[in-house]
């Protein structure tokens, strides 16, 4: 059975995510000595990738523009210098944001390899969920340069299905292979 298809199966049986709470079980600060500290978030620039999804999950944006959707990605192979293999990535949208959905429907469309026609809202918060059942899955990011309607810099990301093997390997080799830690925290 494709992740699609399981998915479609499991969503019956799986209730919707909620939204994060803080962690007051066994303290507040709990599970911190497992937990990968960031100095910085690295996001997608201009160039072509071969990415590995670590996982996707929703959070509440700290600045106050409402809940985001964040995959985390590890890069397989990359055209940018400054983002070479084995390096941590997130693709973030703010969902409250024009254009969020759509965004976050052709992400999904391809880590799914599916049509964007077939990502419902059901698969889409299945996809965030307990299990995180994107993780793992292999696909490429066409980025470019671009312009939002008021002016500002983009990176326009064009998501593409690829196939789940590559020269025999599966994701947990190639990403070994490039030394990339897959780690992902819900």
């Amino acid at each position: 059975m494709d992740l699609l298809n399981k998915l479609k199966t499991d969503q019956a049986a799986t209730p919707a995510p909620q939204t994060q709470a803080p962690m007051t079980v066994g303290g507040l600060f709990a599970g911190i000595e497992h937990a990968e500290s960031f100095a910085s978030s690295v996001f997608p620039i201009a160039g072509n990738y071969v990415i590995h999804v670590n996982g996707c999950k929703s959070h509440m944006s700290r600045s106050g523009k409402g809940q985001m959707f964040i995959a985390e990605l590890g890069i397989l192979d990359s055209t940018v210098e400054a983002r070479p293999a084995g390096t941590k990535m997130a693709y973030i949208e703010t969902m409250s944001a024009l254009g969020a959905l759509g965004r976050v429907k052709s992400f999904l469309a391809a880590s799914l390899g599916c049509t964007p026609e077939e990502v419902t809202q059901e698969i889409a918060e299945a996809c965030i969920g307990a299990g995180n059942p994107l993780a793992g899955r292999l696909l490429r990011l066409e980025a470019v340069d671009g312009t939002s309607k008021k002016g500002t810099p983009v990176t326009n990301k064009n998501w593409l299905s690829m196939p789940q093997e590559i020269e025999g390997k599966n994701a947990a080799d190639l990403a070994a292979a490039v030394g990339l830690n897959t780690t992902f925290t819900p």
